[in-house]
């Protein structure tokens, strides 16, 4: 639990509005949870759960920011209470906080908390989220019952098919999200997507990867038989052929897979409309 100040008041310093703002903003970009206050000092720890973090980056200013988003990362519930606040008069104001040295911390920590929570934290809880839904659920909820275009969602398939064939290998879900929110495209489906390469399908879009860069290279395969023991050390041996032949056959599968799904949605959604106006 956490007090939520006022920051409108008249005599709130312009230092603590800047900070307040700053900081929920980041907050919000590490963990996607949007509190009403993230500086108060007014606080209620759950120490069960702080002790099971072993580590923590700020020993400082910046850790009631860290140790909020790192709860939060672990599930746990910020419940913000609101709290009467007063400032004393401008000369008689003490304070402990120093500008430049200890924006810089926050500052520098809040870079690593939020590379941190791009690159593994959300897409982790995303993936995990996702497990504990079946596929039929998954294309109810975000494809046919989506607020988006049919032409929206497929790109953004199209998207998430090439970056998922192409050789982004751990960072797939990461460039994903990143390119469609640069695009305007539908975050989710294009993370999903990009899922492409999971470990069932590995071995296959290697290996058809390798003959495209084949034959995009004017390379002649004799005597290659396809094998379930495809692995990241025999991409090593054949690099150039493979990431070449990745790039085109991404270039390829990806406006196939948006087709199809544009057609999929237009003929489901159209029968769903169709069911709901009987039903009215």
């Amino acid at each position: 639990m956490i007090g939520a100040r006022d920051m409108n008041q008249e005599d709130v310093p312009g230092t603590s509005s800047f900070g307040h703002s700053f900081s929920i903003f980041w907050f919000r970009v590490e963990t996607g949870l949007k509190i009403a206050d993230v500086q108060s000092g007014y606080r209620l720890y759950p120490l069960k759960k702080i002790g099971m973090i072993k580590h923590f980056f700020s020993r400082k200013y910046e850790f009631e920011v860290e140790v909020l988003v790192r709860l939060a990362w672990r599930g746990v519930s910020i419940v913000s209470v609101p709290v009467q606040i007063w400032y004393a008069p401008k000369g008689e104001r003490v304070s402990h906080f120093r500008k430049g040295r200890d924006f810089a911390r926050t500052t520098l920590l809040n870079i690593i908390l939020v590379f941190s929570a791009l690159l593994w934290i959300r897409p982790f809880h995303f993936a995990r989220t996702l497990r504990k839904k079946s596929f039929k659920e998954i294309i109810r909820e975000y494809f046919i019952n989506s607020k988006d275009s049919n032409a929206k969602l497929a790109w953004s398939v199209v998207l998430g098919t090439f970056i998922g064939v192409s050789p982004f290998w751990g960072y797939q879900m990461v460039v994903a999200v990143f390119l469609a929110h640069l695009l305007r495209l539908n975050k989710f489906v294009a993370l999903v997507t990009s899922n492409i390469s999971i470990p069932p399908m590995i071995p296959i879009i290697i290996f058809i990867s390798y003959l495209v860069g084949g034959y995009v290279l004017g390379i002649e395969i004799s005597h290659l038989e396809y094998s379930s023991g495809i692995d990241f050390g025999w991409i090593k041996q054949n690099l150039i052929q493979y990431i070449v032949g990745s790039f085109v056959f991404g270039a390829l599968l990806a406006p196939v897979s948006g087709l199809v799904t544009y057609t999929l949605l237009a003929i489901f959604r159209k029968k769903a409309q169709m069911k709901e106006m009987e039903r009215n």
